[in-house]
């Protein structure tokens, strides 16, 4: 048993694995009889079989459950997701998890999704499937190696905030 326990009883979060460290993000809670998301980060220890809660710095993201997320090197991503099943994101979050700091990409998916399947080689990211309100067929890559973002099955590129996105690096 861990040394402390989890600060929610939750589903709909992530965990991705970083080193020996389970990091986990988000998810819906129902403890008090009144259901809310959580934009927590909990990091589990596995060789001294602890938990902590961390602290957020940065650029604090939205609580949310159903996101999807996978880890590369010392970031997490995180994509998309949804807020009590009314408010969806579009949005693309980094995690640096030597440092817990949460940064925002510079481009979003083109739609506000969640519930999305996600896998990774090498540099690059792929997203499937998913709801936007309906059921989806979405299917984005998202490539690390030069930043970019794109959505497969409409062969266009995700959304930019600004036409420098791409100037802007994935990892840093």
């Amino acid at each position: 048993n861990a040394s402390s326990t989890l600060n929610h009883k939750k589903y709909g979060l992530s965990a991705t694995l970083y080193n020996d460290k389970i990091i986990t993000f988000g998810g819906y809670t129902n403890d008090t009889g009144v259901g809310s998301n959580l934009n927590e980060v909990e990091v589990f220890d596995v060789k001294m079989d602890s938990i902590t809660l961390q602290d957020l710095k940065g650029v604090i993201p939205y609580q949310r459950h159903f996101h999807s997320s996978v880890q590369h090197k010392e970031y997490k991503y995180v994509f998309g997701g949804t807020l009590n099943g009314i408010q969806h994101f579009m949005s693309v979050l980094k995690l640096n998890c030597k440092t817990m700091v949460w940064s925002k990409l510079n481009f979003f998916l083109s739609e506000r999704i969640y519930g999305m399947s996600i896998t990774m080689t090498n540099d690059q990211i792929y997203l499937f499937g998913g709801a936007a309100g309906l059921l989806t067929n979405s299917m984005y890559h998202l490539d690390l190696s030069n930043c970019s973002c794109k959505d497969d099955f409409k062969n266009t590129h995700c959304s930019t905030y600004s036409p420098s996105c791409f100037n802007s690096s994935c990892y840093g």
